[in-house]
């Protein structure tokens, strides 16, 4: 009892001190005209309650929230256990390695930047000397911790992007887009929109054939004028559209950029704070995804440093929200499978709601949780847990497609006009109900050339507007490789699951094809329009983990497997944006 008091009152003021915090830059993030002082006023008391008052008494009352806490001191304590027995002996390589961490950094950005007059270039050295210096340190302990392994280097990676690419859309895919709404939902609680988001959102089109921004020139006097723009609180009206479930995703990036004008941030680098907010999201959830599992490890890291995908969640896209949350439900799926332990019902409502999350910007994968359905029974506690389990599942399917195949039944859903002219949904998908022999055949046409061998570069080594890197056989072969020797040498009985599995992928491809058909192709074309090579990338996770049978990898250490791979895709990232993207800058 004694315990549990003094437990309660830690997690109270373990949210209280950064609630505190929050609510101070929340409160300074937003900007009101005096038309709206009352507004403002009414708002700021609300948060004050909300921050002060309410988040704080929840982490106590809430068991849910107050078992994450606790579960965070946990960590915390394993964390200086971890550090304590590693260097209980060697209390100076220790230092050492802390001094080297603190130095890097200023002396390739400051230092040899400075004296190239270039700072890109030094990012860029800085870039490397981490990703060597952080394999370095896990050098023993990758196989049983690639977790920190891939969070370190997804980070170094993605900041190197965010920090060298033109701060303004126009770098990645439909990045104007996204941008938009992300600048919409953190002007939620704002009083007004400001000129400088007006700016790069009319000019992203200058960034893509142009090339603005890429070259020093043309980025200085770029963010000599946002800056300008925003620091003077030039104010504009922006036409936002309509909002969707889809938006759930654009949160982290808002409370990136909300944090960096409560910080008094300039233009620009609140600009990149709401990317650094996205990539965050995506590294955290992935390293729960991978840390998660008993084995199988070493392929989720690699999967999630592919440098396409790196690349994607260290810009404006929801495109790494969803592969994160969708690794992190089949973590838990994998993880139920893997032991000998029987299912805990929390894991399948946490599996469920990663899955859910997951799913919510892109409804069209929900095939890919067809495996689910062939859960052995004799992992189950009991008859009624086994019908939770597919209830769950079933709801939250039912859920999915209704969100997606509702708007296109009654006619709501009227495409993407980005594809030209001619485009209608319902008179593609009358066109394909009259037509099933033609459609088949044009689909079947389409994957003979978005699946062949060749077009991986497209998917592993794919930098949008940047441009397309090398070095995608040698990234394709270390995930073929990984796949297949990251397994746990013992032999189960899943081929139902395994089946289930490709199945899914393959089904998550097809649909996916068939949706730009849909809502980006013009009526009876002969071909399909818009499906990009990234949108492969979420099909792979059960596709990789369940293709190679069980029973194949051996009972070496696999500390050489991580560290092989993590350098492969690490390194491979960091020569092509030094190729798309400090070079132009020189």
């Amino acid at each position: 009892m004694i315990r549990a008091v003094k437990d309660n009152r830690r997690n109270y003021f373990t949210i209280l001190i950064p609630s505190v915090l929050l609510m101070i830059i929340f409160i300074r993030s937003y900007y009101w005209t005096v038309q709206e002082i009352t507004k403002r006023k009414i708002l700021e008391a609300l948060i004050v309650v909300f921050f002060v008052v309410v988040l704080p008494v929840i982490s106590v009352w809430i068991k849910p929230i107050n078992g994450i806490i606790n579960k965070w001191h946990e960590g915390v304590k394993e964390t200086k256990k971890f550090f304590q027995s590693s260097y209980q002996n060697n209390k100076i390589r220790l230092l050492i390695e802390i001094v080297t961490f603190l130095i890097i950094a200023p002396i390739t950005v400051y230092g040899i930047g400075g004296v190239l007059h270039n700072r890109m270039m030094g990012y860029t050295l800085c870039a490397i000397c981490y990703v060597l210096y952080f394999l370095y340190i896990y050098r023993n302990v990758s196989e049983k911790k690639p977790e920190g392994l891939f969070a370190c280097l997804a980070m170094v990676t993605g900041l190197l992007v965010i920090l060298v690419t033109p701060a303004s859309p126009g770098v990645m895919v439909d990045d104007e887009t996204h941008y938009a709404r992300v600048v919409d939902l953190a002007d939620f609680f704002n009083g007004v929109d400001y000129t400088a988001d007006e700016r790069i959102l009319s000019g992203f089109m200058e960034v893509i054939f142009e090339k603005k921004g890429y070259d020093k020139e043309s980025r200085d006097a770029l963010y000599t004028d946002l800056n300008e723009l925003y620091s003077s609180r030039a104010l504009t009206s922006i036409s936002s559209g309509s909002k969707g479930i889809a938006y759930v995703a654009y949160i982290p990036s808002a409370i990136g950029i909300i944090m960096g004008r409560g910080l008094s941030l300039s233009y620009v680098h609140i600009f990149m704070l709401g990317k650094v907010f996205n990539l965050l999201l995506f590294v955290v959830i992935m390293y729960y995804a991978i840390k998660r599992l008993r084995y199988g490890k070493i392929l989720f890291m690699a999967m999630g440093l592919i440098p396409t995908l790196v690349v994607i969640s260290a810009s404006y896209s929801y495109d790494g929200w969803v592969f994160a949350f969708l690794s992190l439900g089949y973590s838990y799926f994998i993880s139920m499978l893997q032991g000998e332990e029987k299912i805990k019902t929390k894991d399948i409502i946490m599996m469920n709601i990663a899955f859910f999350l997951g799913f919510m910007p892109k409804a069209v994968y929900v095939v890919i949780m067809f495996p689910l359905l062939f859960m052995p029974k004799e992992k189950f506690q009991t008859k009624n847990q086994r019908k939770l389990y597919y209830f769950v599942a079933v709801i939250a399917v039912i859920l999915l497609v209704v969100s997606f195949v509702l708007p296109i039944l009654m006619g709501t859903s009227t495409g993407d006009h980005r594809g030209g002219e001619g485009i209608s949904v319902m008179g593609q998908l009358s066109y394909i109900l009259h037509n099933v022999k033609e459609y088949i055949a044009v689909l079947f046409n389409f994957l003979k050339d978005y699946l062949a061998f060749g077009n991986s570069q497209k998917l592993f080594q794919f930098y949008a507007y940047l441009g397309t890197g090398k070095f995608y056989l040698l990234v394709l072969m270390t995930i073929a490789v990984v796949a297949f020797l990251d397994k746990s040498g013992d032999r189960k009985r899943i081929m139902p699951i395994r089946i289930g599995a490709i199945v899914g992928a393959i089904g998550g491809i097809l649909i996916v094809a068939t949706t730009f058909y849909l809502v980006f192709t013009p009526v009876g074309a002969n071909t399909i329009a818009g499906c990009q090579y990234r949108y492969i990338l979420p099909t792979l996770i059960p596709f990789l983990y369940f293709i190679v049978p069980e029973g194949i990898g051996s009972s070496a250490k696999k500390n050489w497997l991580a560290n092989v791979s993590a350098f492969i895709m690490s390194t491979t990232l960091i020569y092509n944006i030094y190729n798309l993207a400090v070079i132009p800058y020189m």
